[in-house]
This record gives structure tokens, C-alpha cells and sequence, in this order.
């Protein structure tokens, strides 16, 4: 009974699907960009397109914070090194589904209990020498409780990236969470959410703009999603990121007309030094109220 009301809570908020942890995002620029970002280098690289951590340089680490609405929250830290033949990274990423009420098969109350997920991911990538491709490919583990109940399993994604300098653009195309499960939470039969995107991005040439336009795929539900973003540089190392999605359709709870507009929509600022950057960001879950998020990191 709690397993189930558990899931039905979950759902409503997150999409109709097992493992949400595996979709839900953990880091502030994806956020702002209103789920977008898959041709940026940063430290969600490793399970959007993994071939991004080919345009890394430093080794660095960073830690992010996101607050959802319903008392969920999700905690990562990641670690990048460029070293060798190969980009990699190292991933710890937590997702707390928050504090549930539990009930036994008469509906009467008993204690309070916390479900979650837990990811860790590893990931290379590299440049193709003397051509325009760059390549990456990343493995999660996962563990999920949902009460009593645990479940673990693999995730595999896997991406390639084609620049095309002599016109400030790149064209990006990978898959999402492909896998299996090890152990499930019952005898059911549970399903990984695996998607496919494709991605384009333009710089433009007399405007500090770098656009991105992503279609995503959901192979589980057949269903697309399609964002559009910008990271726009002011000065100093201070980035403004924008983003919007498909999604406001759905979060669209016509109210008024300012909420309305704002449905779907992320935004956030980014400040960089030589050794360390931080940023924050929010998103407007229409349906759901405000996520918000902080993220912190340098090198090391």
C-alpha cells in the first residue's frame, strides 16, 4: 500500500515512469535551461551527451543543490580530469523524494519513512584526432528505494558531437539510460526511461550568444520534447542562461497571464574565475510551483 501511494505522488510530479531519479535534473545550468544543454560542457555532461567532457581542460570538481517543489531535493557532487588519453569523470548523485506518510492495508496511519535514489556515474570521452568529431560514453549504477522496497540496476549513455567551427555551430546526437535492471523492487517487471536526442547549437558572430535548439525523444512513453536555450556572456565571467521547453504546454495552468508566460521556463547566472565558479538558477514548474537550485566548484 505505501509503495503504491509513494509511486502515485511521484508521478504526478516527476512524469508517469520508474526510476525518475534517471531524468530528473541535478545541475543548475541544465535546470536553467529549462532541461537544455546538451552541447555545453559542464557537470551534467556525463549523462545528457557524455562527448561534451571532450571540450573540458581543467580538472575540477563541483557540487550542486536543487530544491523541488513537494519537499524533493537532489544533491550531486562530480569530478572532471582531462588527463591521458581520455576526458573522465566521476559522479555521486542523490535525489531525496522527501518525507511520505505511511499507511498499512486499512488506510491507518503508521510511521513517517524517506525514499530516494542514488547514481553513481563514470564517464570518457574523447576528440577524434584531426577531425571535427568528438565521441563519449558514460555507465550508472543505481539504487532506488521506495520504502521497504529497493531496487538496482545499469544505465548506459552513450553521444557524439560533430563540430562545424568555420560557422560557430555544432550538431550533437545521443542516447539516454539505456540499461537493465539487477534487482527489482517486486516481481514486476520495471522499464528503464531511455530517450534519444538530437542537438544544434550556433554562436553567433556579432553577439556574445551561444543558441541551442534540442528535440528529445521518449522511447517509453513515444512522446517528444523540444527545448530552446541561450547562454548569454556579459562580462567578467558572468554568464545569463534562458531556456524554455514543449513542457510549458503541458505545465500551463491557466491562471494568470505573467504565470502563464513564465510556465516552462528556466533562467540563471554563472560567475567564473580562473580557480572557481558559482552559480543559481530557477525553474518554473507550472503545475508545481518553483525549483531552485546553487551550485559551487573550482579546480583542484
Amino acid at each position: 500500500m505505501k509503495r503504491y501511494i509513494l509511486i502515485i505522488g511521484m508521478s504526478f510530479l516527476l512524469g508517469e515512469t520508474n526510476y525518475p531519479g534517471l531524468l530528473t535534473w541535478t545541475n543548475t545550468p541544465t535546470m536553467s535551461l529549462a532541461g537544455g544543454g546538451r552541447l555545453v560542457f559542464n557537470a551534467e555532461s556525463d549523462r545528457l551527451n557524455p562527448a561534451t567532457l571532450s571540450y573540458g581542460k581543467n580538472r575540477q570538481f563541483n557540487g550542486s543543490l536543487l530544491q523541488f517543489p513537494s519537499e524533493i531535493r537532489v544533491e550531486s557532487i562530480s569530478f572532471f580530469s582531462p588527463k591521458g588519453k581520455f576526458n573522465r569523470s566521476l559522479s555521486f548523485r542523490h535525489q531525496s523524494f522527501g518525507v511520505f506518510q505511511g499507511y498499512d492495508d486499512e488506510a491507518n496511519e503508521t510511521e513517517k519513512y524517506q525514499s530516494g535514489e542514488t547514481h553513481i556515474t563514470i564517464a570518457i570521452a574523447k576528440k577524434v584526432e584531426n577531425t571535427p568529431l568528438r565521441w563519449g560514453m558514460s555507465t550508472t549504477f543505481l539504487y532506488s528505494q521506495l520504502d521497504e522496497y529497493s531496487s538496482t540496476g545499469l544505465a548506459f549513455n552513450a553521444g557524439s558531437i560533430l563540430d562545424i567551427t568555420p560557422f560557430g555551430m555544432a550538431i550533437g546526437v545521443n542516447i539516454e539510460n539505456v540499461g537493465f535492471i539487477l534487482s527489482p523492487y517486486t516481481e514486476t517487471k520495471e522499464k528503464i526511461p531511455s530517450q534519444i536526442a538530437m542537438s544544434l547549437s550556433k554562436k553567433l558572430a556579432h553577439l556574445p550568444l551561444q543558441i541551442m535548439l534540442e528535440a528529445l525523444y521518449d522511447l517509453q512513453n513515444e512522446e517528444v520534447a523540444i527545448s530552446f536555450s541561450g547562454i548569454f556572456k556579459i562580462s567578467n565571467g558572468i554568464q545569463l542562461r534562458l531556456g524554455t521547453s514543449s513542457e510549458r504546454i503541458n505545465q500551463n495552468i491557466k491562471q494568470s497571464v505573467s504565470q502563464s508566460a513564465m510556465s516552462g521556463t528556466g533562467f540563471g547566472l554563472d560567475y567564473s574565475s580562473h580557480d572557481y565558479h558559482i552559480g543559481i538558477g530557477s525553474y518554473f514548474y507550472g503545475t508545481g510551483g518553483w525549483i531552485h537550485g546553487v551550485e559551487f566548484g573550482g579546480r583542484f
